[in-house]
């Protein structure tokens, strides 16, 4: 009885040393940004379509992340490339399955973000992406790190990363490679170029216009992939810099 107790204990204890080691195993198809752990859902006594009737009478700077949030259970299919690259044929099968009353809200605003990537490519052909702090933000399923280094080169294709004025070649990153959080810091890196170089045929006033649009832009992406804290805040921005767009800000929204 000895031997056969003996083996037991031992096999116990190495079960034991086995699970404890599992349990602090993450498979990288399960890890969740922490954001996304400690967000939870929204709910109201109304319904989304009542509160967007009611969003839809306030003026932009009156409106809450939640609120706009919980119309948002409206769009629960929203057409979101990772790559930014939003293709007719997508567009037009996303637009076809919403209810007609639904229909021209989301065509405007598409065609208002549908641009980001053909921007930046514009915007690095000028002037060099070169972040002073933070680094590139490079997606891995749900997770997300930061490499050093800067953007000078890109296409349709591809974006090169170089790491130093030694690296010659550079790395090739895919835009589907990018966090979405880096699409943020390039639209807000040029923006502060923008207000920084205003000078010769265009204004410190009309700077601060484009700016503005820029910022209004980050606000409907980030509305677009679910990011409705910053929506709110880039669109508070946006009038800050731009306060024309105030007009029609809600309108473009919340439609």
């Amino acid at each position: 009885m000895s031997a056969p107790s003996g083996i037991f204990r031992i096999l116990s204890a190495s079960m034991l040393i086995l699970m404890i080691f599992s349990a602090n195993i993450v498979s990288d198809d399960k890890k969740v940004d922490k954001k996304d752990k400690e967000k939870k859902p929204v709910s109201f006594d109304i319904t989304p379509e009542e509160m967007l009737a009611k969003i839809q009478k306030l003026s932009p700077d009156e409106i809450k992340p939640d609120e706009l949030e919980w119309t948002r259970k409206l769009y629960p299919s929203r057409y979101r490339p990772l790559s930014m690259d939003f293709q007719d044929k997508e567009i037009l099968k996303y637009i076809n399955s919403l209810p007609a009353k639904l229909k021209e809200g989301e065509r405007l605003r598409l065609e208002k973000i549908r641009d980001v990537r053909p921007l930046i490519i514009r915007l690095l052909e000028r002037n060099a992406y070169i972040p002073k702090t933070g680094g590139i933000k490079i997606r891995s399923g749900t997770t997300t790190s930061s490499i050093p280094g800067m953007i000078s080169l890109a296409n349709q294709e591809i974006v090169i990363v170089k790491r130093g004025k030694n690296d010659k070649t550079g790395t090739r990153y895919k835009w589907e490679d990018f966090a979405f959080e880096q699409y943020e810091n390039f639209l807000i890196y040029y923006s502060g170029q923008r207000l920084q170089k205003s000078g010769g045929s265009v204004t410190k006033e009309e700077s601060r216009k484009f700016a503005g649009e820029d910022y209004f832009r980050l606000a409907l992406l980030c509305d677009w992939f679910g990011e409705y804290e910053k929506c709110i805040e880039y669109l508070k921005k946006s009038l800050e810099l731009n306060p024309d767009l105030k007009n029609n800000a809600t309108s473009i929204l919340c439609n």
